[in-house]
């Protein structure tokens, strides 16, 4: 894990000493502060100071790949076959939000806005897309074409929602059209972002 600086430099965070867990994503829970990990199918709490992690619990879903908290301390986690779930914090335990595929594919994250609007980043091709998601329903709505594939990290900075690829582009995604902008290329492999 690395904290990331828009300009750099960036800070390796500790690495556990009984091995790594391979995360799909990560969230910060604005309640108490709590780190928050997935696997493809299971739920995490991670220790930022020693890099370790503690099973929460098993999903139940075998393709996650998005972690959120709205600004209430609720989890939701959404899946590559284009579901969205809230999640028990304390067991791991899913509710699927709406009945069977209601957004396309969620490429890698999720992150929610300080008006509360979920964003996610979605296979579109090429380039990945920028939708809504309603949390109520489970229904996407496109926003646009983001210009970057495999967008695995979305996270808000005050009103700048910005994203990560897999080879490691740190961009800027505009939430009116859904384009994104290289800020830079960090170099990092990602697979989430918070």
């Amino acid at each position: 894990m690395v904290a990331l600086d828009a300009t750099g430099p960036d800070l390796s965070l500790p690495l556990p000493p009984d091995g790594i867990t391979v995360f799909a994503d990560i969230a910060r829970n604005p309640k108490n502060g709590a780190m928050y990990a997935i696997t493809n199918s299971s739920l995490h709490v991670l220790n930022m100071q020693t890099g370790r992690d503690t099973l929460q619990g098993l999903l139940k879903v075998a393709d996650m790949t998005a972690l959120a908290f709205d600004l209430g301390g609720h989890l939701y986690a959404g899946s590559r076959s284009g579901r969205l779930y809230q999640v028990d914090q304390g067991t791991g335990k899913t509710t699927q939000i709406g009945t069977g595929q209601t957004t396309p594919a969620i490429a890698g994250d999720l992150a929610f806005s300080h008006d509360g609007t979920l964003y996610a980043s979605v296979l579109a091709g090429t380039s990945d897309q920028l939708v809504t998601i309603n949390v109520s329903t489970g229904e996407a709505t496109p926003v646009g074409l983001i210009g970057f594939g495999q967008v695995y990290g979305l996270t808000f900075r005050g009103e700048m929602l910005y994203g990560m690829t897999e080879a490691g582009a740190l961009i800027w995604i505009d939430r009116e059209t859904g384009r994104g902008t290289l800020v830079r290329r960090t170099g990092l492999t990602a697979t989430g972002m918070e």
